[in-house]
């Protein structure tokens, strides 16, 4: 039975506001809203979506992007979209927080409308973990674990691209401290699942997965 990854992203939604670092010295907006939704894991880190409205005589949608909360300063994009109302943001990093505004023009570039959010990217690439199962732990015994992750990425429940996640390796941490890394092996990654041994009996770990040095899941499991 296949069991489908889901990825929580925290989102508030902000109306515009006279705040110095909105960027837009002091005007208001009242229509116009950014929402972002049904971010998704991808092979390389997690995406974000965003769509907005239609705002009367826009000709041209702004979408500014940054690596922070509403400050639009660390790392920031400006991504010109043309007539398009959603957009999307691949390979982002997991645990981190992103800022969005999205700005409307019309024909002679006068600024029409604009709205802000933020979000934070939060996936956990177990198999089960975020669903409150097993949380990727199959089977745990004295000195060992056998962990499984999502293998495929997924756009929608009934469309899946083969193309695995590029997890590189497994760091477990028992309760004492004690650390065991494991560099995963191009057949492991391609199974998306890997035993981990040399565990101490009766210690509670916590096993996680990495991608370089971002993490892309974490599960915990104590051994008999």
């Amino acid at each position: 039975m296949k069991k489908t990854l889901e990825l929580v992203i925290v989102v508030i939604l902000l109306l515009p506001s006279c705040s110095s670092n909105d960027g837009l010295g002091g005007i208001q907006f009242p229509t116009m809203q950014l929402i972002i939704y049904n971010a998704q894991s991808r092979a390389d880190g997690p995406s974000m979506k965003f769509q907005w409205n239609k705002i009367e005589n826009a000709k041209t949608y702004t979408l500014e992007f940054s690596k922070d909360s509403l400050l639009f300063s660390n790392e920031l994009q400006t991504i010109e979209l043309g007539d398009t109302l959603n957009f999307e943001m691949d390979s982002l990093l997991n645990n981190t927080n992103y800022s969005a505004r999205i700005k409307a023009f019309d024909s002679t570039g006068k600024l029409l409308d604009s709205h802000a959010s933020w979000g934070k990217c939060a996936e956990n690439i177990f198999v089960g973990a975020m669903q409150g199962w097993t949380s990727g732990v199959s089977s745990i015994s004295t000195d060992r674990v056998a962990l499984k992750w999502t293998k495929y990425v997924m756009l929608t429940p009934s469309k899946i691209i083969s193309e695995v996640m590029k997890v590189t390796r497994i760091v477990a941490i028992s309760s004492d401290g004690t650390v065991i890394e494991t560099i995963l092996n191009q057949s492991e990654v391609l199974a998306a699942q890997k035993v981990i041994i040399g565990l101490s009996s009766g210690i509670q770990y916590r096993f996680e997965i990495y991608q370089g040095d971002m993490i892309r899941g974490f599960t915990t499991g104590i051994t008999n």
